[in-house]
């Protein structure tokens, strides 16, 4: 085991996952608020636009803090542009769209270094425009899958106790339910982002080593916050410093989480392969 770990931080380390952080962070602060506009007017079509307006906004509560939330709602509010037209419409939504998906794009990106996969050179527009779709697609899944659990879990939470008078029962319950969501939403990033072909298994394995580092570094990211008075040091900038300063941090989990999958595959014989658009590379010094 401690051999097997030795590998995961060592390939980890290896990877570069610092500096890929610190790309993802920065260009986080141009995709966080076309992220939101989109999942709002997407989903919003079918929970409607003030639930998931309510559960985006919670999340960024609970991660960030409450003044930051408000910040970001503010900036939302102020967003909003009166169209003319259909076609100013849909280009609109059309560029938020591709906004929105450059950051999982740069996971995908990360992906394929941490696990030596190089995507074929192809200036076809159709690729282009087809892989921020798959991105896209894969940024409403996910947050369709946390807001189907988060309202599940808030019924149980509220309609529980008349099946478990238990409240630490609930409380265990609201935490394992949340645990598995949050390590399933890592399995499904390893399983489809990345021009690879990733066995379910190692996949669903490191989402829970992922979810599980995901928890217990939340806690300590949120004292460092609740600490760190970047109010006070960076001003009315605060809230973009919050955002790229968490990003930072999650993506070290996610690319520590993606070397596991890397190591794993290799022990369990899934080979990590790419898929038709991409070619496998390796590095040697020389």
């Amino acid at each position: 085991m401690f051999k097997f770990f030795k590998q995961v931080f060592n390939h980890f380390f290896n990877s570069n996952t610092f500096q890929k952080g610190a790309a993802l962070a920065y260009y986080a602060v141009f995709s966080i608020f076309p992220i939101i506009i989109v999942l709002i007017s997407v989903l919003g079509m079918v929970f409607g636009k003030q639930a998931v307006a309510g559960e985006i906004f919670g999340q960024l509560k609970d991660i960030l803090g409450g003044d930051a939330a408000l910040q970001i709602q503010d900036m939302i509010k102020n967003q909003h542009v009166q169209h003319n037209s259909l076609w100013t419409t849909i280009i609109g939504f059309v560029t938020l769209a591709l906004s929105a998906s450059g950051m999982l794009n740069q996971i995908h990106n990360a992906f394929n270094d941490i696990w030596e996969i190089k995507a074929k050179p192809k200036s076809s527009i159709i690729r282009y425009f087809t892989k921020h779709l798959a991105s896209f697609a894969v940024l409403i899944s996910l947050f369709f899958i946390l807001l189907i659990s988060t309202l599940a879990n808030s019924f149980l939470v509220k309609y529980g106790a008349n099946l478990y008078p238990d409240y630490k029962f609930s409380l265990l319950f609201e935490h394992l339910t949340s645990f598995f969501i949050i390590s399933l939403i890592f399995a499904i990033l390893f399983r489809f982002l990345g021009d690879t072909k990733v066995h379910w298994k190692p996949a669903l394995i490191s989402g829970l080593f992922t979810g599980l580092l995901f928890v217990f570094g939340k806690i300590g990211i949120g004292m460092y916050l609740g600490k760190a008075h970047l109010t006070t040091t960076f001003g009315s900038a605060s809230v973009l410093a919050l955002i790229m300063l968490w990003v930072y941090y999650t993506s070290q989990i996610i690319f520590l989480g993606a070397s596991f999958v890397k190591i794993l595959s290799d022990k369990m014989n899934y080979e990590i392969l790419p898929n038709k658009n991409a070619v496998k590379v390796q590095s040697k010094e020389i």
